[in-house]
């Protein structure tokens, strides 16, 4: 499983959301979970993946981090429960 972390101005998310559905569907990728925390000023938004090379074509198009969770998955750990 990998985890693709991204942080987002909160008065981008709307447009941003919206690429990433549009980007999705046009690359015929459905990430396996999509969780979001607000912050002050950003929001967290971690999807996952079930193959690195989508989590990677993922972040490399909106900007974002790659993170393999072996251990979240070992732990029985849920996305929401890695964002802080």
């Amino acid at each position: 499983m990998q985890i693709v972390d991204l942080q987002l101005p909160r008065h981008q998310l709307s447009a941003q959301m919206a690429a990433m559905r549009i980007w999705l569907d046009e690359h015929r990728l459905e990430p396996t979970s999509f969780v979001c925390n607000d912050a002050r000023e950003e929001v967290r938004v971690l999807v996952t993946f079930s193959l690195a090379g989508e989590a990677r074509a993922f972040a490399d198009r909106f900007a974002g981090r790659v993170h393999a969770a072996p251990s979240a998955v070992a732990s029985g750990l849920e996305p929401a429960d890695l964002v802080g």
